[in-house]
């Protein structure tokens, strides 16, 4: 049944990116706005994005009184001044120089390099709420997520993984600041990303979404419906929904970004309210690109993204923690932790949150 399941899936998106039909034509085929983007600024097209349940880290169910959370008890947060030894230890891993050139270049290279090789995951998280740990939750420090990424190969979910690309992107020069938005568009501000601006113009890199290249905020739309790492974002009432390809879906995932700029401040506190409520504090979620590939993990399922349409496999015990080591690249001790504090087996449950498809279309999508 899942071998039938993924091979419809397989044709439903290869048929969505045929390079014959007319939109296709209009659209990059690398990892990169149009070809003609350059050029024609503020024309581009545009679509909305989604993810999927298990990637929806940062947002809550239904939208709620967001006023009301803020006398939600907080643990103590800090966000501590990176050394020159971790910068320099975080740069060695991404395959990174010291110094890279403050324009698109130079943010196209850092990017793709933090997509390639930071996951977004709950490894951290889930063994913290499991085992009762004190203090703020994992990574909620930049330092904090960049030592035990550079020591153990985890990442984190959208506010502690935004923060640290914050933080290393404006290392080297470049003009950053911290926005926070709406995953499923509910209003509620349960998704933290970053902005860089380079020449006037904005730039998403966003921590989650891992679309292996800065998204253009431009005026109009943008459209890339690249097979495997699509996105389209659109100009909407004085700020952007962006629209981005994620498996299990077949329909791009939406994200409205809402205030800009916001501080390591509202980061954690975001971050502490997702200790009760939110759907990364059951089973394992997780997405990592690989060799031109996209991977989420959902509890024991594995989603493999190519060219050629995503396959859905689901992993035996073993398997998935060869997955987390040999091909994540989590350490064996972290591994091992994952394992003790029950997470592990948390994996092989049913969902406490089944996942619900994406409602509305990006723009190259709708009729008319």
């Amino acid at each position: 049944m899942l071998q039938r399941q993924a091979a419809c899936r397989v044709s439903q998106r290869s048929a969505r990116s045929d390079p014959s039909n007319s939109i296709g034509k209009m659209m990059s085929n690398g990892f990169g706005p149009p070809l003609w983007a350059a050029e024609r600024p503020g024309t581009l097209l545009c679509q909305g994005f989604g993810l999927p349940l298990a990637l929806l880290s940062c947002s809550m169910a239904t939208p709620h009184n967001f006023d009301s959370d803020r006398t939600v008890p907080q643990q103590p947060a800090t966000d501590t001044a990176m050394s020159a030894e971790l910068r320099s230890a975080a740069l060695e891993r991404l395959g990174l120089p010291d110094v890279l050139p403050l324009d698109l270049t130079g943010l196209r290279r850092f990017y793709e390099a933090w997509c390639s090789n930071v996951p977004f995951d709950n490894v951290r998280k889930l063994i913290a709420l499991r085992t009762g740990e004190e203090g703020p939750l994992p990574g909620t420090d930049a330092v904090d997520f960049l030592e035990h990424w550079v020591a153990h190969g985890t990442g984190g979910t959208c506010w502690s993984s935004s923060n640290a690309l914050f933080t290393l992107v404006q290392s080297f020069g470049f003009d950053a600041r911290r926005v926070a938005g709406s995953m499923r568009d509910l209003g509620v501000p349960g998704h933290g990303s970053v902005k860089v601006k380079i020449d006037d113009a904005d730039w998403l890199v966003d921590s989650s979404m891992l679309t292996m290249y800065p998204i253009p905020l431009v005026d109009g739309v943008h459209v890339d419906r690249h097979p495997v790492f699509g996105v389209e974002a659109e100009a909407v009432d004085g700020s952007h929904l962006i629209w981005f390809d994620t498996p299990p879906y077949d329909e791009y995932f939406p994200c409205r970004l809402l205030m800009d700029p916001v501080d390591h401040a509202f980061y954690a506190e975001r971050y502490e309210i997702s200790r009760t409520r939110g759907p990364f504090n059951h089973h394992l979620s997780m997405r990592y690109n690989r060799g031109g590939a996209r991977f989420v993990l959902q509890a024991r399922t594995r989603y493999r993204q190519t060219t050629d349409g995503v396959e859905a496999t689901d992993l035996t015990r073993d398997e998935l923690l060869a997955e987390l080591q040999d091909v994540v690249g989590v350490s064996p001790e972290m591994a091992m932790r994952f394992e003790r504090s029950g997470a592990l087996d948390a994996a092989f449950e049913p969902p406490l949150t089944p996942p619900v498809p994406p409602t509305g279309r990006p723009p190259s999508r709708r009729s008319g």
